[in-house]
C-alpha cells in the first residue's frame, strides 16, 4: 500500500536545524498551511533518537514554516485530499495510514525529551492534535486552535480527544469537537492549556527560550517526571504513590542528586548533564 501521508519522498516537506541547545523541527508546506506529512513523522522519529543520544539537547521544539510576508500557521493537520481518497481503500489500509499518525503520538509522549510546541497562526484538526501531545504550547496570543474535523464529517485522532479530556471541562470540549468551534490561545491560556503567549512571531523565540531552561536541569530526572506527570492521568493514588516512591529511591543514588543538594548547599547553581 502506498502511504497517503507520504510525499513523493520530499524531505523538504519538514527540515530539522539545532540552534543552541534545542533541536528544530519544522513542518515546511507555508503555502498550504503547514499540513502532516509522512516526512514530518519520519523526521521526528529520528531526531527522538539523536536527542536522546546527546545529554546536551533539552527539548525538542514543534513549529511551523511562515511565507515570505511572515504570516505562519503551526500545523493545518491532514490534506484533505488524501483523506478524500481513503475512501478507496480498504478499512485495515485505511487504520494503516492512521497509525502513522499515532505512532508519532506514542513516541512525542514517550521520548525522555520534553516537546515544546510553537504555534503562529493557528492549529488545526491533527495539527491542534500534535500541539497538545507536546508537553508545552508556547503561542502567539491570536492563534486559534480548533478540532473541527465535524465539519467535514470525520471523527478526531492522534489523541486529541484525550487531551482534551485532561484539560478542559466536558462542555467546552463538546463545543470544540461537537461544533467544531475555534478557541483562541488566550482562552486556553487562562484555562492553563498555553504554557506562554508571545507577540506574533515571537513564539520560537520564546520557546527557545524555555528549551535551554530544560537544557540546563537535570536531564534524567526531567525525563522520570515527565514519566511520572503522564502516568498519574492513568495510575490510581496507590499506584502513583508506589511508582513515586521508587523513582526517588533511584533519584536519591544519581549523580544528579548528589550534584543538585551540593548546589544548594554551596549556594550556587548547580551544574547538570556535563
Amino acid at each position: 500500500m502506498t502511504n497517503l501521508l507520504k510525499n513523493s519522498g520530499n524531505a523538504d516537506f519538514a527540515k530539522s536545524e539545532r540552534i543552541g541547545n534545542c533541536m528544530i523541527i519544522t513542518i515546511n508546506r507555508p503555502k498550504e498551511r503547514n499540513p502532516i506529512s509522512g516526512e514530518l513523522f519520519e523526521l521526528v522519529e529520528r531526531s527522538i533518537k539523536i536527542a536522546e543520544a546527546d545529554n546536551s539537547i533539552g527539548a525538542i521544539i514543534l513549529t511551523g514554516a511562515s511565507l515570505e510576508n511572515g504570516k505562519s500557521f503551526f500545523c493545518s493537520g491532514g490534506d484533505l485530499n488524501a483523506l478524500a481518497a481513503l475512501r478507496e481503500y480498504s478499512p485495515a489500509q485505511r487504520r494503516e495510514t492512521l497509525e502513522v499518525l499515532h505512532n508519532f503520538t506514542r513516541a512525542v509522549r514517550g521520548s525522555n525529551v520534553p516537546f515544546i510546541a510553537a504555534v503562529e497562526g493557528g492549529a488545526a484538526g491533527a495539527g491542534c492534535s500534535i500541539a497538545l501531545t507536546c508537553d508545552f504550547v508556547i503561542s502567539a496570543k491570536e492563534a486559534m486552535f480548533s478540532v473541527a474535523y465535524v465539519n467535514v464529517g470525520l471523527t478526531p485522532d492522534g489523541g486529541v480527544t484525550s487531551f482534551l479530556a485532561d484539560i478542559l471541562p466536558r462542555q467546552l470540549a463538546n463545543e470544540m469537537c461537537l461544533l467544531g468551534k475555534p478557541l483562541l490561545a488566550s482562552r486556553l491560556y487562562d484555562l492553563g492549556v498555553v504554557n506562554e503567549l508571545t507577540a506574533a512571531e515571537d513564539a520560537l523565540a520564546k520557546a527557545l527560550i524555555w528549551g535551554e531552561k530544560l537544557a540546563n536541569g537535570p536531564r534524567k530526572t526531567i525525563a522520570t517526571i515527565k514519566h511520572l506527570c503522564a502516568a498519574a492521568t492513568e495510575n490510581s493514588l496507590e499506584q502513583q504513590l508506589e511508582l513515586e516512591a521508587v523513582k526517588m529511591v533511584e533519584a536519591q543514588g544519581l549523580a544528579e542528586a548528589k550534584e543538585g543538594i551540593e548546589a544548594f548547599f554551596g549556594k550556587r547553581k548547580p551544574v547538570y548533564n556535563q
